[in-house]
């Protein structure tokens, strides 16, 4: 499905319509670095329902947003060869979500995790390769996991793939619209409705943990990146 095809499929837009400058819906300029603030009304609301009617086409496809929110201040690991807290946590997330969706009555047992990496920094996917490459080759967790997931990442430009603009979307929306317990950081009130109906999507995973289950959440706050060997 091409951008135009996406657009029709939310919008049910005619042909003559999407191709009429007027109406065209562009997910970059929303995602521009400048504020979202458009000054003619009419087109932010229609930013606003491509955004609404997106994520109804989501919830017809069942689909879950996972999410490591990272305070802007955090801390950073020193060491960069090794996967990062905030993907480590994402990772594991997924993971229990796959094992989670296997045991479901009519589940299949062979089903498996395909991580969709955005392309645009190359040296960054190069070093996200060799981060994977480690962690599900070298850690206990990792190889665990490596049970759920496939340890190599696909990677798709997101400017040419509608289904990854579409994270970008998401990932913009929690970012500034997405505030509960620990995060409290300005938003912007425009999206929080947006950020709203996005963590709405989010999935509770019960684990087991010292012999007891807790729920972990697809959405998840982080305010210190280090690991507990740079942390004490």
């Amino acid at each position: 499905m091409d951008y135009a095809d996406l657009k029709k499929k939310i919008l049910g837009w005619s042909d003559d319509k999407i191709n009429n400058p007027k109406f065209e819906i562009h997910a970059h300029e929303f995602l521009s670095k400048s504020k979202f603030k458009p000054k003619n009304k009419k087109i932010g609301d229609l930013h606003c329902e491509f955004i609404l009617k997106t994520i109804d086409l989501l919830i017809g496809y069942d689909c879950c947003v996972f999410a490591m929110i990272v305070r802007k201040d955090a801390p950073s690991q020193a060491n960069d060869s090794f996967l990062s807290k905030d993907y480590s946590f994402l990772f594991e997330r997924f993971a229990e979500f796959i094992r989670y969706k296997r045991n479901e009555e009519n589940g299949d047992p062979y089903e498996i995790g395909i991580i969709i990496h955005d392309s645009k920094d190359i040296n960054f996917s190069r070093r996200l390769i060799n981060q994977m490459r480690e962690y599900y080759s070298s850690t206990g967790k990792g190889r665990r996991r490596a049970e759920y997931i496939c340890p190599f990442p696909f990677f798709a430009n997101s400017n040419i793939t509608p289904f990854i603009e579409i994270v970008d979307l998401c990932a913009y929306c929690l970012n500034w619209g997405y505030r509960t317990g620990r995060i409290n950081a300005e938003t912007r009130t425009e999206l929080e409705k947006l950020a709203k109906e996005f963590a709405a999507l989010r999935f509770k995973i019960p684990v087991l943990r010292a012999g007891e289950y807790i729920d972990l959440y697809s959405i998840h706050f982080i305010d210190d990146l280090r690991p507990k060997s740079e942390r004490f």
